[in-house]
This record gives C-alpha cells, structure tokens and sequence, in this order.
C-alpha cells in the first residue's frame, strides 16, 4: 500500500475560486421580486446572492480537505524539518552567533521548538475525525444556504413555507428561489429535495436562536 503524502500547502497557494452566480440569475431573482410585489427587485436579488454565497465557498474549499493519512503525513514532514531547526540552532558555529543580534537567542529558539515537537508526537491519528464525503458537504452547504436565504425572505415579508404559492400546483416562491440558485451553481435537485432542505434549514435556524428570556 503507498504511503501517504502531505498534499495541503496553505489555502492561498490553490488554484481556482468557488464559482460565481451569473447575470443570468440576477435576472431571474429580480423577475421573481417584481412578479409577486413589484419595487426594488435589483436590491432584494443582492440580497438573496450575498446570502447564497455560502453555498459554493462550502463546497469549493472542500476540495482542498484531507485524509486522515494525509493529514499524520502532514505532521510527519513538520516534526522533520523541525528536528532539523532545532539541531542546526544548537549546532551553531560561534561566527554565525557573532553575526546575529544579542537578543537572537537560537537555544531559546531551539526550546520552542522542541516544545512544539512534544505537541506533535502526542497526537494520535486514530483520533482525527473522519472527513466528509463530497455528497455530505454538499448537503450541509445546501441546508446553510439555505438558511441564510430564507433569513433574507423573512426580511421581506416572504412566506418560507414549503407549500405557499401564489398559482395552484406551482412550487411555493422559496422552493422556486432555491431551485433557481441551485441550478446556476450545477446543484440540481427535485422539489421534494428541496423542501427536506427547507425543513431542515429552518430546524438549524430555530436551534441557534438564543433562547426567550
């Protein structure tokens, strides 16, 4: 079995960004405004979008998360370069001492040091959490998305039930809303999908409600 290998380098050294929503949706929210109460549908589109953004970011940096082998692999090549530090700090010769400040202090240094590989070899890998699958993130984003946006509707007045809707056997306007964003970020999911969603969003949002007093 190959050995696993230290694959994360720090979030700003990774390619890409998490995917923008189009004009094209913009459009489509404000239509949905102007259609049901008509005024500044360009403002409640903003609105509902800076709160969808949850939804991609969730799910792009997911792809930038590790095993728990690649995570040990990670710690393994940090306690060797610094095992190597701390022995170069000890070893120095007395001119590289002479050229460094008074203050330097390389054994002090040394000593930090060490104390962090004391941190490092105490941590046991069986004890690391276990990641995510894809199609588990992409579901916790849906429900944190969800919630955000029907924090925004409550603001205008929207009803966030399921099943209201201003045309018989039309969707109600938050399941159409949430539909419209899913679709423009490739997350595509049935009516029945979504109302789940919405159940469970609401759920979250009630649970981190502080209490009455």
């Amino acid at each position: 079995m190959p050995t696993a290998k230290a694959k994360f380098n720090g979030y700003g050294s990774h390619p890409g960004s998490p995917q923008e929503f189009s004009r094209r949706l913009k459009r489509t929210l404000a239509k949905l405004h102007r259609l049901e109460f008509g005024g500044a549908a360009d403002q409640f589109a903003d609105e509902l979008l800076s709160a969808a953004r949850v939804g991609p970011e969730d799910i792009f940096w997911h792809k930038f998360d590790v095993s728990k082998s690649e995570a040990y692999a990670e710690l393994r090549k940090v306690s060797e370069v610094l095992k190597d530090a701390s022995s170069k700090l000890r070893t120095l010769s007395p001119m590289v001492e002479n050229f460094l400040d008074a203050e330097a202090d390389p054994l002090g240094c040394a000593e930090k040091i060490e104390e962090m590989l004391g941190f490092i070899s105490a941590v046991n890998p069986e004890e690391f959490p276990k990641g995510l699958r894809h199609a588990q993130v992409q579901h916790s984003a849906l429900v944190e998305m969800a919630a955000r946006v029907l924090n925004i509707l409550e603001n205008y007045d929207v009803s966030t039930a399921t099943r209201v809707n201003s045309l018989p056997g039309a969707p109600s306007l938050v399941i159409t809303i949430l539909e419209a964003i899913g679709a423009d970020i490739r997350l595509v999911r049935a009516e029945t999908t979504w109302r789940d969603i919405i159940t469970e969003a609401n759920t979250t949002r009630i649970q981190s409600q502080p209490p009455k007093k």
